[in-house]
């Protein structure tokens, strides 16, 4: 019996609202890493000449720290799993370059910006990594633990 989108939503949003201290202190940990985060979260790698005269394909090597913060949210079932491609409304505020995009977004919709990066990249290498250094998700992570407190 398979939950409708906007059941998932709800119960991903109660599964925040009901995180443990321990992982609620956890998520604020992994916050502060990423709030002081230097240099660049991806780096650029292959490209090189291989023994046959091929070039190797390039592929972003993204900084762990995403992937601590995305296994911590997918450990405590955050990744809501939705139809991202059709959601445009997430699509254009992913994109949008207002400095100030995601400061009152609601829980609902930091976790589905989350998850549509994270399958963005599946087809888009790269994707995660701009999102943290250029595209505001250090910001939106920052909201998200800021919810968690209220």
């Amino acid at each position: 019996n398979k939950m409708t989108d906007e059941e998932a939503f709800k119960q991903a949003v109660d599964i925040f609202h009901n995180l443990s201290g321990e992982d609620t202190a956890r998520l604020g940990e992994l916050n502060s890493k990423i709030q002081s985060h230097s240099g660049k979260w991806g780096v650029r790698k292959g490209g090189d000449k291989m023994p046959d005269g091929a070039t190797q394909m390039y592929w972003v090597e993204n900084d762990p720290l995403i992937y601590e913060f995305l296994d911590f949210m997918d450990d405590k079932n955050l990744l809501i799993i939705f139809d991202w491609a059709k959601w445009d409304d997430g699509s254009k505020l992913f994109v949008a370059e207002d400095p100030t995009k995601y400061d009152k977004v609601d829980i609902e919709t930091a976790l589905k910006l989350i998850y549509a990066a994270t399958r963005k990249e599946r087809f888009n290498d790269g994707t995660l990594a701009w999102a943290f250094e250029f595209g505001g998700f250090v910001k939106l992570v920052n909201r998200l633990v800021a919810l968690k407190q209220v």
